[in-house]
């Protein structure tokens, strides 16, 4: 690559306009430099091995686009594994299909572990209800004398209260069940390990 030096190019050998009013001359187009640009631009395209197509005015853009899939599928190792949002595994990634139906669970510890059940056990609940207290108190009963064919009694006066305590009978239960259909919202993410 190299700057245009051709005549009318400017001192930091870039193109000019020129000014006809003062007779100074706009840059000249040559050959050798428009060879530069098309041979630099053809190497990008040509190094990713695609096929060069004067129909498709794209193919700059297809190389850059697989020049930095390159660059960033290098800085990563080998048997890394990511998650992807979509629906297959990037170039040079294989999906690891192995793993399913997971949710994520962030640990201190060591990664990779799995575990757990959508089915929900062990929610169980059993419980009695216990009871006391005093009966309400009733009016006082006022003392009666009573004397009839020489037969005499008397009621003493009164006011009585009961206590009472004691627990319902046999105690109720209830188990929570799954048939494993439960889910939270999800996205679903496919597991990928670089190649």
């Amino acid at each position: 690559m190299h700057k245009v030096d051709a005549p009318g190019a400017d001192p930091a050998n870039e193109f000019s306009d020129g000014d006809p009013q003062t007779g100074v001359p706009a840059t000249t187009l040559e050959a050798k430099f428009m060879n530069t640009l098309q041979r630099e631009l053809v190497n990008v395209v040509e190094r990713e091995n695609i096929a060069l197509d004067d129909q498709d005015d794209g193919q700059v853009y297809q190389a850059m686009q697989s020049l930095i899939q390159k660059s960033l599928s290098g800085s990563i190792p080998a048997g890394t594994r990511m998650l992807f949002a979509q629906a297959g595994a990037p170039t040079g990634w294989t999906q690891d299909d192995r793993i399913n139906d997971r949710v994520i669970r962030v640990v201190r510890g060591r990664g990779n572990g799995q575990g757990g059940s959508w089915t929900l056990t062990g929610l169980s609940h059993t419980h009695t209800h216990g009871y006391s207290g005093t009966t309400a108190t009733p009016n006082s009963v006022v003392g009666l004398n009573y004397a009839r064919g020489g037969i005499q009694a008397t009621v003493p006066s009164d006011r009585a209260g009961h206590t009472y305590q004691g627990t319902t009978s046999a105690p109720t239960s209830s188990t929570v069940r799954s048939d494993g259909a439960w889910r939270p919202p999800y996205l679903d993410v496919i597991a990928c390990r670089k190649n």
